[in-house]
């Protein structure tokens, strides 16, 4: 299940859970309501879920995106760990810098 994306992949709890919030009129969007914990990023979509803001960071960076070569990719399969200090490891279709 993705937190917050409202997609076919949610279970029925999580429907429900929405549909109560929204009935009951608990103030903001449901999704905005939520907070992401990223965890080991096995879970999470890089460039799909809303984990870094509000939007996905598809759709804050539209042009990255384009030229990524890792558009399906988890957080944890772009980058890793190095002396304690966590570094992104992007694939481009050409160079971006």
């Amino acid at each position: 299940m993705r937190e917050g994306r409202g997609g076919n992949k949610d279970s029925l709890w999580w429907k429900d859970l929405r549909e109560v919030w929204n009935l009951e009129r608990w103030g903001q969007n449901f999704e905005e309501a939520l907070d992401w914990k990223v965890g080991d990023g096995k879970e999470v979509l890089f460039w799909e879920d809303n984990w870094a803001g509000r939007r996905a960071l598809k759709s804050v960076f539209p042009r990255l995106f384009s030229l990524s070569v890792s558009k399906a990719s988890k957080v944890v399969e772009l980058g890793n760990w190095n002396n304690n200090r966590w570094e992104w490891n992007f694939g481009w279709r050409m160079n971006v810098f």
